[in-house]
């Protein structure tokens, strides 16, 4: 019962937003030199999937969720990576960004949350 200091949620913040900057820039240099291969995709969708597992449990800690429902968000965050993949196989382009809002500035309102919660607490 006790909660977790203040000082993890600063550091999921500066982590998170460190993590997109060098994942938009390892993109725009991969596709700039056109220098992709499938092993640097799999390392960046793992990555992904570390950094979403990391934000699912920080942001179902913030909100109290019992253990049941943090197992659960906790095991089902990769679902929208998978669905994206899925999109991508099918229609050949992966555009999820839906008018001025994209995946930079989801994590970077995440990131927000989490120095919320570092400033505020829980």
């Amino acid at each position: 019962d006790q909660d977790l200091p203040r000082w993890v949620f600063a550091l999921a913040a500066f982590s998170m937003q460190w993590f997109s900057w060098f994942d938009m820039m390892d993109g725009q240099r991969a596709r700039r030199l056109k220098c992709g291969s499938p092993v640097g995709r799999i390392i960046d969708e793992a990555g992904d999937a570390f950094q979403y597992t990391w934000v699912a449990l920080i942001v179902g800690y913030i909100v109290k969720l019992p253990p049941g429902w943090l197992t659960l968000c906790y095991g089902l965050i990769n679902l929208p990576m998978f669905g994206m993949e899925m999109k991508y196989i099918f229609t050949g382009t992966l555009v999820i960004t839906q008018g001025d809002v994209g995946p930079v500035e989801i994590e970077l309102l995440l990131a927000a949350i989490f120095g919320a919660a570092a400033i505020f607490g829980v």
